[in-house]
């Protein structure tokens, strides 16, 4: 009887290495990767490299010999941190602090795949409790890295434990066991020295990604602490990852969640832009508590470019309403000039409050447009 195994991978090093490690096994194995940081921007580059990972392992030239372990499902958890303390350093003012990063990392983990955990059960008719396995090694606790930000070994075994104590207070996963480390012992360098030299290239630490429309790139850039731990353990860095986005239900999905969907991805004319962007901004719906499976990648994509043709549909044929004609009044003993259609005085207070009376159309779309015919779509 083969193994179920849950293995959650983000493209970088050790949970690369852990997912090669599963495949040598005779398993039945379900890949998730977890956006630990809520923000898109951290994500991108980590689900791109490991779609790469994931290419090798399906491939028809695989040696099964080497790799019997089977991939049978692959699944993206998008849900917000458990904690977030604001930052006054940008990134759209909702950065973590580290501390605050640190606990997401390991919480949003554990959480999400005690979760998971207890969903395959329950579809699977009683089969038993999936292994889950976590590529953390002792040597990045605070123990041995002095990093006091970080958990210590006895803490991150806690972890380890968490969810047959959660299982057993919900009662939703009462045979639930400890997740496990089979890193746990090994450091880095042998993590790497270890890895199939064909997943090398495929490696990018932790860090941020900046996306350039002209060339349909991501700009992976690593966290500096992340260099440091690359140089100290003697792996090859580099300073800036980049990252092609194909034409893939991947490549539109990344779009998405950059929210960089353009009006040549759907071929429609430039000017339906703002109505890509009316659907962009809506949250993702799925009917499986946050968890999107690869599967349903082609339809987010089909009901992402129905909604947006339909809007162009009605919104061609919506009668926008005509901005009513202000006469603009004479200032007697009020020196002033005439610019456009908007009197621009010395008393800037007038000008503003007779160009604020002109409704826009853009006001008008957004309010008319966007309630009539979005609603709640799962787009």
């Amino acid at each position: 009887m083969s193994l179920n195994i849950i293995v959650p991978v983000s493209g970088g090093l050790e949970s690369t290495y852990l997912l090669q490690h599963a495949m040598t096994m005779r398993a039945k194995i379900t890949v998730v990767y977890i956006n630990v940081s809520g923000v898109a921007e951290g994500s991108v580059g980590e689900l791109l490299s490991m779609n790469k990972t994931l290419d090798y392992f399906r491939s028809k030239d695989l040696d099964k010999k080497q790799y019997p372990g089977e991939i049978v499902e692959v699944l993206y958890y998008l849900a917000k941190p458990y904690l977030n303390v604001l930052h006054s350093n940008g990134y759209h003012g909702e950065t973590q602090n580290r501390q605050a990063n640190n606990i997401n990392q390991q919480i949003s983990v554990v959480m999400a795949l005690t979760k998971l955990r207890s969903a395959l059960v329950a579809h699977s008719r009683g089969v038993e409790s999936p292994t889950v396995l976590i590529g953390w090694l002792k040597e990045d606790s605070s123990d041995v890295s002095y990093d006091d930000y970080d958990f210590s070994a006895a803490e991150y075994q806690e972890f380890l434990k968490l969810p047959v104590t959660l299982g057993r207070l919900s009662n939703s996963d009462r045979l639930a066991i400890p997740f496990r480390a089979p890193l746990w012992e090994m450091t880095k360098q042998q993590v790497w020295s270890k890895l199939d030299p064909a997943l090398e290239p495929f490696i990018i630490p932790n860090g941020w990604c900046k996306y350039e429309e002209e060339n349909s790139w991501v700009i992976h850039t690593p966290f500096d602490n992340k260099k440091q731990e690359y140089v100290d353990a003697k792996i090859p860095i580099e300073e800036k990852y980049t990252l092609q986005i194909e034409e893939t239900d991947l490549g539109f999905f990344v779009k998405r969640l950059l929210k960089m969907v353009t009006w040549k991805d759907l071929n429609l004319p430039r000017e339906a832009q703002f109505l890509i962007n009316l659907v962009n901004d809506q949250p993702f719906i799925d009917a499986r508590e946050n968890f999107i499976y690869e599967s349903r990648l082609t339809v987010l994509k089909d009901n992402f470019k129905n909604a947006v043709k339909e809007l162009y549909s009605a919104a061609s044929r919506f009668e926008w309403p005509t901005p009513p004609v202000v006469e603009e009044p004479i200032l007697e003993d009020h020196p002033s000039s005439v610019k456009g259609d908007v009197i621009v005085a010395e008393d800037e207070q007038v000008g503003e409050r007779i160009s604020e009376d002109r409704p826009t159309v853009s006001v008008a779309l957004r309010q008319n447009v966007a309630e009539r015919f979005l609603g709640d779509r799962d787009v």
